[in-house]
């Protein structure tokens, strides 16, 4: 059998060892329904524990959760039955899961941003523009080719036979604009004279939350938030937990000062400092009010850049992980990924048009359709050459991987748990999708701990190509090879 050990960088009181070990409790058992063979509670020493068997597809795993003032875990299983993928995927599921609690305490949360100095912006979550932000952020270029179709289908209209070139046409001056379109997406800019950004967060107990957000804050949201603001002036920036908990008491709402959190980020600096790395000019730095953590970079000219960075970023990691997730979008830009990304998909419909127009008699519906879907995925595929890249290039500019694994495992919590089984990663590795597989960005994060890399792009090229044909040879083994070790 074989253990291993990890320790979690968070900070728990005492007081909520009880609840943390619920919660992970409860996560492992609604993630793995029906594959839990028991679990129970325990000491490890004088702290308390859990410990839960899991039985998966014929492969067990025992894990012991202790809760500490900096918790820790341990995995047990046999090597040579259980996939080291299975034991990453526990592993990443128990720090996503401590991590959530020591920033919600197993409450629901609710933030107001500030960026001292600016207009207080209300969140537009009902407006078509905070819908296209959302649909351009998720980091899926799907979306962009629905605009396209679109485009396409006007352009057909009215010049027929020259759509095409009228849609390559339109796609270069979208790119050519695409540092003001990024930028037009963002709340506030921020600059040298105002590079904070407040982040002041409300912990709510789950049963009150939804009836507190209905009758009272979300109906008060911009006057709550434009008092929070006020306060925050008036305390040359130094407001407290304390003095958000009295303002909120005026509005009926009482949340303890223990469950009010004030971050405060000097994003600008931090940008500042990431570009002097790669010795690029600044960007226009824009946040964008959303919850959706994410972070974009746009514009062909060095010269001309825009870095959107959403709210729900900066509540979700801290400071360092920030850093290599702006060190990633600054290699984008460095080795102007948004025109190699353009060229490759004009290069795929240019192919596609030309291919269709000359062997249109070879054509229906069935090959028209199998035709696109394979070259879409290759053209996909391709693109997550770039996005390894980055990662790797960030890695290196940083002289770390772990800011950028440790923001990875916080916002692809969702794709990790997407990504159980080998078959779930090689349908990764073919969706219309730019990013590889989480699981491999985070194994190869980890590898460049120990490795000196000369080239980010044969690296990466090498190791996409490799890891899919990998992934794909499992699946083709025999079930009695799949776990041999040798």
């Amino acid at each position: 059998m074989e253990r291993v050990t990890r320790t979690i960088k968070v900070y728990l009181s005492q007081e909520e060892f009880s609840n943390y070990l619920s919660f992970i409790k409860r996560v492992i058992e609604e993630n793995y329904k029906g594959k839990v063979r028991y679990a129970l509670e325990a000491f490890y020493g004088n702290k308390p524990c859990i410990i839960i068997g899991l039985t998966v597809d014929k492969t067990s795993i025992d894990i012991q959760v202790v809760a500490d003032t900096t918790p820790w875990y341990s995995l047990t299983y046999d090597p040579y039955l259980t996939p080291r993928s299975f034991v990453s995927l526990i592993e990443h599921l128990i720090e996503n899961a401590t991590y959530l609690f020591a920033e919600t305490k197993g409450k629901g949360i609710l933030y107001y941003v500030i960026v001292p100095g600016l207009d207080v912006v209300p969140l537009r979550s009902e407006s078509i523009r905070y819908k296209l932000i959302h649909k351009l952020l998720t980091g899926n270029l799907v979306f962009m080719f629905a605009i396209s179709l679109a485009i396409y289908c006007v352009a057909w209209l009215l010049v027929k036979y020259y759509a095409p070139l009228a849609l390559v046409a339109t796609q270069f001056i979208v790119l050519l604009f695409s540092d003001r379109i990024v930028a037009s997406m963002g709340d506030w800019e921020l600059k040298e004279s105002n590079p904070y950004v407040y982040l002041i967060g409300l912990r709510i107990p789950l049963e009150i939350y939804s009836q507190l957000i209905k009758n009272i804050l979300f109906p008060k949201r911009y006057e709550i938030k434009r008092r929070i603001y006020e306060e925050l002036m008036s305390k040359n920036l130094l407001i407290t937990p304390d003095d958000v908990s009295y303002l909120l008491q005026e509005y009926g709402v009482y949340v303890d000062a223990s469950d009010i959190v004030v971050k405060r980020v000097n994003l600008f600096s931090i940008v500042k400092e990431v570009f002097w790395k790669y010795n690029l000019p600044l960007p226009k730095v824009v946040l964008s009010n959303i919850i959706l953590p994410n972070a974009a970079a746009s514009g062909i000219f060095l010269q001309s850049t825009t870095l959107l960075v959403t709210s729900g970023l900066l509540t979700r990691l801290n400071e360092e992980e920030v850093k290599a997730v702006i060190a990633h979008e600054a290699s984008h830009l460095k080795n102007k990924d948004p025109l190699i990304l353009n060229l490759l998909i004009t290069a795929e419909y240019l192919l596609r048009v030309y291919i269709f127009m000359t062997f249109m008699k070879y054509f229906n519906v069935i090959t028209e359709l199998a035709y696109l879907y394979v070259s879409l995925t290759v053209l996909f595929f391709l693109a997550k050459f770039i996005e390894a890249r980055a990662d790797i290039e960030a890695a290196i500019r940083l002289g770390t991987p772990y800011p950028l694994i440790s923001a990875l495992k916080k916002i692809g919590a969702r794709r990790l748990m997407g990504e159980l089984t080998t078959v779930d990663r090689l349908l990764s590795w073919l969706k219309w999708n730019p990013h590889p597989p989480i699981t491999f960005r985070l194994e190869k994060l980890h590898e460049l701990s120990k490795k000196k890399v000369i080239s980010p792009w044969s690296e990466a090229i090498f190791s996409c190509l490799s890891d899919f044909m990998r992934t794909l040879g499992s699946l083709l083994k025999p079930r009695s090879e799949k776990y041999s070790i040798s």
